[in-house]
C-alpha cells in the first residue's frame, strides 16, 4: 500500500522539456524532501503535484549520483498517477518519460 505523505509542487522545480526532467537543489527544501513510499518496503520518494493541472504523480528514488564517494544527486522515476474517481480517487501505475533530479548542493 502507498503511504507516502511528502508532497511537492512543480513550481518549485525547473523543467527541462528536452530531457523531460524536473530539477531542483536539495537546499531549496525546508525539510526532508522524500519519505517512505510503501508500507511493506524501504523505497523512498514523494508526490509531485502539477501547478497547472493539480495532477499528482508518485516518484520513487531510482538511483543516486556519486562522484568520488560524495553524493551529487538523487534521481526519481514515476511510479503511480493519482486518478480522481467517485467517491474517492486511486493510485494507478504509470509508464511516463518524466523524471526528477534533486541536486545535492
Amino acid at each position: 500500500m502507498i503511504i507516502c505523505d511528502r508532497y511537492h509542487s512543480t513550481k518549485d522545480f525547473t523543467y527541462n522539456k528536452d530531457t523531460k526532467c524536473f530539477v531542483t537543489e536539495a537546499s531549496d527544501f525546508q525539510e526532508e524532501f522524500e519519505d517512505r513510499v510503501y508500507d511493506d518496503a524501504a523505497d523512498v520518494g514523494f508526490v509531485l503535484i502539477s501547478q497547472w493541472t493539480d495532477k499528482r504523480m508518485l516518484f520513487v528514488q531510482d538511483s543516486v549520483d556519486e562522484i568520488g564517494g560524495e553524493i551529487t544527486g538523487w534521481r526519481y522515476k514515476p511510479a503511480y498517477l493519482w486518478v480522481e474517481s467517485k467517491p474517492i480517487g486511486k493510485w494507478t501505475k504509470v509508464n511516463s518519460p518524466l523524471s526528477v533530479l534533486i541536486i545535492n548542493d
